[in-house]
């Protein structure tokens, strides 16, 4: 009984940490409240049926568990709040990382709890107060309960604050996250959870058919997995400040400033034929969507010419001149080569130009 109470306890606080999070940046389908309190009870029954039931027949790893954690999470989300993929996909990433990285320092603060409640235990037994089987077992269940109580306390105090400074320092929550602005935000917490994964293979080995804790073998394993768990946990941190600073974000308006230039006759020719581009530090939008439209807004042409008599002082960059009728359109003028092959076939020599200039484009 006692040693599924922790467990079970951090299901609670997942439960609802996990529903006051997700808040926080997505839009409910329903009512606040209602969709807290149902989402807190429908995660804390799945995770008992799939960690507490499942599991003692399909045994599950770490790296089978965290999946399932993170879909559990997606699929969650689906049902009870508005679709916004980016923004679930990173809400289910941090979330799921935060968690597993603050279980393993709950885990040495827990040894270490046990250490001091065991030495009490044989203080009492060495000095009699505890002389009968039946008062070990009700301090055991005593000392249990108190360090199951301070590692949940401090399990929900290290999660509450690693996804408030997330919730806090992230961007603002209306953005619409691109994908490779995701892409930024999510890595930190796949290198995290990799780590919690090879951290869970250190803790526990089997030598000799022997389970053992790592803790026992190496002591100082107490202090760095504790020290490595909170630097882990600061890098998602920092990134997500990274990218708050990273994004230009317009705080007057309140929305990201869009630059439009278009050509209504020659949309009404040839359809609507969009550009895109993003502005960098100090230019000015309307200026560059003017001159994006005056090098696009018109027909285009290549012109590529082959077996030209050779010139071995051609090259690529150089300026020759142009004499041509192409029918429709007449060309007498400099060019400039943007490609050139030269090709010898015994004594012949021929060119193959790739040219541009005036209307001709690469």
């Amino acid at each position: 009984m006692y040693d599924r109470l922790l467990p079970v306890s951090i299901y609670l606080v997942d439960s609802i940490v996990s529903g006051i999070y997700s808040q926080g940046f997505l839009k409910e389908r329903y009512g606040k409240k209602a969709v807290l309190a149902v989402w807190g009870a429908a995660f804390f029954l799945i995770q008992i049926a799939v960690y507490e039931i499942l599991d003692n027949r399909f045994p599950i790893n770490e790296v089978v568990g965290i999946i399932v954690n993170v879909c559990v999470l997606l699929f969650m989300q689906f049902f009870f709040f508005e679709k916004d993929m980016q923004k679930q996909v990173f809400v289910a990433f941090s979330f799921v990382a935060g968690k597993e990285i603050v279980k393993y320092v709950v885990s040495v603060f827990s040894i270490v709890c046990n250490g001091f409640g065991n030495g009490i235990l044989s203080y009492f037994i060495k000095k009699e107060i505890i002389n009968t089987l039946e008062k070990t077992h009700i301090w055991i269940g005593i000392v249990t309960f108190v360090v199951v109580i301070l590692c949940m306390l401090l399990y929900t105090l290290l999660l509450s604050v690693y996804l408030r400074l997330i919730s806090k320092k992230f961007v603002k929550k209306d953005y619409l996250l691109q994908t490779h602005e995701n892409i930024f935000l999510v890595l930190p917490c796949i290198a995290a959870l990799c780590i919690s994964v090879t951290i869970k293979m250190m803790i526990i080995s089997v030598e000799n058919g022997m389970t053992v804790i790592i803790y026992d073998t190496v002591p100082s394993t107490k202090f760095w997995i504790p020290v490595i768990c909170i630097l882990l946990l600061s890098a998602i941190i920092a990134s997500v400040i990274l990218f708050q600073k990273l994004v230009q974000y317009n705080e007057e308006t309140g929305k990201r400033e869009i630059y439009i230039a278009q050509d209504g006759s020659n949309m009404n020719r040839w359809g609507i034929l969009q550009y895109f581009d993003t502005l960098q530090k100090g230019e000015n939008g309307k200026v560059k969507a003017d001159a994006l439209l005056k090098l696009y807004n018109q027909k285009t042409r290549n012109l590529k010419i082959t077996g030209a008599v050779g010139d071995n002082r051609v090259r690529a960059g150089s300026l020759v001149a142009v004499k041509l009728d192409l029918g429709s359109k007449k060309v007498s003028n400099f060019m400039l080569v943007e490609k050139c092959k030269h090709v010898y076939k015994g004594s012949e020599h021929w060119m193959d130009l790739t040219l541009r200039g005036g209307e001709f484009i690469v």
